[in-house]
């Protein structure tokens, strides 16, 4: 198969046309809550040829209002050909709607730029359209403030869009506004001509080519891929089951800096950290109609988290490898994550995922080269160079590193899509310890909202009655028959790495944390899941953390484990 897309709209003509290289534009935008995916409204097998034809469009009664107005903004731009998803895929199609969707960065990485209608959604017009729609008084808020108001920014399948764009120009109610790599632009006051509203700054797109609009470093971020899941965590889908795909384009361009890609969202670079996902709120595992559950529960694609987002706060922390970078995506400098405490996560199994004979292995093995920042005896990688106690790479000599991480060598900066191995079956099979605890029942994380948000948060007690560790349940429940818990019964856990803190704690309350470190203020610890087993196969119920010691006196007994 070709590069992506595989057709266009052709503006002038009216009608779709192949692609076969010609610069266009590409649109954004959320289908109708009403829409079903047997609407006439859409390229198919049956209407390929009718579609085709010059003027087509103008006879097809099924174009949407913000389709037909993209079209003529085409037009006005000075441009002839369009991208948008609806027709340009065939969508009974599987095997190219397939390889178009695990490609679709390249779309919108490509487009010379992407019309973002924000404002309602495909039966909308673009409102503010000089010469397409009334145009009224533009709001005083900020088009970031009326982008966190609009339907499109909750839509799962727009992270991407916005993500690996080039060049975006926003309609959102009565306002413009414009994005690039260099700055942002958006009108002010009064209306404002675009383009003549502030002088551009120097672009700060030093990583990427021209083929990509994600800012993409060359090596491993843990810090912006956790802010791209939180993002997506709390986005919504009309199908469950398109999870996966809908995200999908995400992880295989990001696979080029991740050596060894994505498992149903988890790097595989750090499989033992991205297992440290938590709920800040109640959460429910994904199912589809007729489906049933349909992404394994490790992942925290498997959840639904609603508004609240996953809490990514151990991704961050145990991945410490960044001292300094002045990267800045869209002229807007942020704050990188640095935990206030030292943690360290160290993995202690060997992971393997699918079925019993056809199983792919999990490396996690992105820290491997921690140990170069304290030994000055240690080899350095290829392409790393140290001055001052401080790492640099040859890719990026504006970042500081505390010591190196796998970095691939590339032989172009432009964007390359690696596979994705996420078609094994999503059952992890492994061995651990594991033990039997008892829990006492601690808090409610949100005590002062609405029971449904409640999820449950208990301490861990070892068989003396001695307070062992901390867990996070994922939702109220503290046991397999939570109406009838009385506080006793012990709770099935496994080992899936261990770690530590120094100074202070994300896994531990303070008070428990002071009476357990050592005389350099730090605690060893497990980290665990609290498992429920179905046919042999276990699910995940919660995270939790276990001081080692407590751990290694009561989980004596080594398990063959089947996580689905």
């Amino acid at each position: 198969m070709s590069n992506v897309p595989f057709w266009l709209i052709d503006v002038i003509a009216g009608c779709v046309t192949k692609a076969c290289g010609q610069k266009y534009l590409a649109l954004s935008y959320t289908w109708e809550i009403s829409n079903t995916r047997g609407s006439r409204g859409m390229l198919r097998k049956e209407n390929l040829e009718l579609l085709q034809r010059p003027r087509a469009f103008e006879a097809e009664d099924g174009i949407p209002l913000a389709v037909r107005d993209a079209m003529k903004l085409t037009a006005k731009l000075g441009q002839k050909y369009l991208w948008v998803d609806r027709f340009c895929i065939v969508q009974d199609d599987d095997v190219t709607k397939d390889y178009q969707i695990r490609h679709m960065p390249l779309v919108y990485a490509n487009a010379y730029l992407t019309i973002v209608a924000a404002a309602g959604d495909a039966s909308s017009p673009l409102q503010g359209v000089p010469g397409l729609n009334a145009r009224k008084r533009p709001r005083l808020q900020s088009h970031i403030d009326v982008l966190n108001e609009s339907r499109w920014i909750t839509r799962a399948w727009t992270l991407q869009e916005l993500l690996f764009s080039r060049r975006a120009v926003f309609f959102v109610q009565d306002h413009m506004a414009w994005e690039c790599h260099c700055d942002v632009w958006e009108e002010v006051k009064e209306p404002t001509p675009l383009g003549e509203i502030r002088s551009r700054e120097e672009c700060t797109n030093r990583f990427t080519g021209a083929s990509t609009g994600l800012q993409q470093s060359p090596w491993p971020d843990m810090d912006e891929y956790s802010r791209i899941v939180e993002d997506y965590s709390g986005r919504s889908l009309t199908h469950e089951e398109d999870t996966f795909p809908a995200f999908l384009g995400v992880t295989n361009a990001l696979s080029e800096s991740f050596i060894g890609g994505f498992v149903y969202g988890m790097p595989d670079l750090f499989f033992d950290i991205a297992l440290l996902w938590r709920p800040k709120e109640r959460i429910e595992r994904k199912v589809a109609p007729n489906q049933g559950t349909i992404l394994p529960s490790w992942s925290w694609m498997g959840w639904c988290f609603g508004v609240a987002k996953v809490d990514l706060v151990l991704w961050r922390a145990a991945s410490s490898y960044v001292q300094s970078s002045d990267r800045c995506k869209r002229g807007v400098k942020r704050h990188r994550s640095q935990s206030p405490f030292s943690t360290s996560v160290q993995p202690t199994i060997e992971w393997s995922l699918g079925l019993p004979g056809r199983q792919h292995g999990i490396k996690s093995d992105g820290l491997r080269y921690r140990n170069v920042q304290n030994d000055s005896n240690a080899d350095i990688p290829i392409g790393w160079s140290k001055s001052s106690g401080r790492f640099v790479h040859k890719y990026d000599e504006h970042t500081l590193f505390n010591y190196p991480v796998p970095v691939q060598e590339r032989e172009s900066a432009y964007l390359t899509l690696a596979c994705d191995y996420t078609s094994f079956a999503p059952l992890l099979h492994f061995k651990t310890m594991h033990g039997h605890f008892n829990i006492k029942f601690y808090c409610r994380k949100n005590p002062h909202k609405p029971r449904d948000n409640d999820i449950a948060i208990a301490n861990i007690l070892d068989n003396n009655g001695a307070w062992a560790g901390h867990f996070r349940s994922h939702d109220m429940k503290l046991g397999l028959d939570s109406e009838n818990h009385d506080g006793h019964e012990k709770l099935e856990f496994i080992a899936i790495s261990t770690g530590s803190e120094r100074y202070g704690s994300h896994v531990f309350d303070m008070q428990y944390f002071v009476q357990h470190w050592d005389a350099d203020k730090k605690v060893e610890f497990v980290n665990v899941l609290w498992i429920e087993r179905i046919d042999g196969i276990a699910y995940r119920r919660g995270l939790g953390h276990v001081v080692k010691s407590a751990w290694e006196r009561q989980a004596t007994e080594m398990v063959d484990v089947v996580l689905g």
